[in-house]
């Protein structure tokens, strides 16, 4: 157990953190279903997925988290942040 941690570690530092998510852990990372995320993809919202096999695909994982870290936030009122409220307002 102890030598297949350190080969993980060894890799992931190696390819300075970054590594192929696959459909379920790309799920889980991101709460999207798999309708969600290849919506996603069809509306270019999503990064696509890079092709492993026939019928293997993967994601590269710091490609998923920049879409995550691209995702609107909210404060604890529910208001978005960094969002300009003024801006939105129609002009009266």
């Amino acid at each position: 157990m102890l030598k297949q941690l350190q080969k993980e570690a060894a890799i992931l530092a190696a390819n300075k953190g970054r590594w192929i998510m696959r459909k379920p852990e790309v799920k889980k990372t991101t709460g999207l279903t798999d309708g969600g995320i290849f919506r996603a993809i069809q509306d270019m919202d999503f990064p696509a997925p890079v092709h492993l096999g026939r019928r293997a695909v993967g994601w590269h994982s710091h490609e998923v988290f920049a879409w995550i870290d691209s995702r609107p936030r909210r404060d604890t009122f529910g208001e978005l942040i960094g969002i300009n409220k003024n801006a939105t307002k129609k002009a009266k």
